[in-house]
């Protein structure tokens, strides 16, 4: 598990521990997105919600390229954190 994000910093952790399983939100990907390419490595699944996360949500487009790279690996998840608020 890594204490903050840094995309580079993250694709080695997947490449070197062989990470098969993620959690990402829509910021993670759009900066993930901007840089694609590149084996994937072991990835199988990689989870994100599918509203809006720290006010945006995640871009069809940018999705779309993270499937194209990483394969159908995405899952989106549905939750109501803000009901309980």
């Amino acid at each position: 598990m890594m204490s903050r994000f840094r995309r580079r910093a993250g694709l080695a952790v997947i490449e070197r521990y062989r990470v098969t399983h993620g959690q990402y939100v829509p910021t993670m990907f759009v900066r993930n997105a901007a840089a694609a390419g590149g084996d994937p490595g072991p990835l199988r699944r990689v989870q994100h919600p599918a509203g809006r996360a720290r006010g945006r949500a995640l871009p069809v487009e940018v999705k779309r390229r993270m499937i194209d790279w990483w394969g159908p690996v995405l899952v989106e998840y549905y939750a109501g954190t803000r009901a309980s608020a």
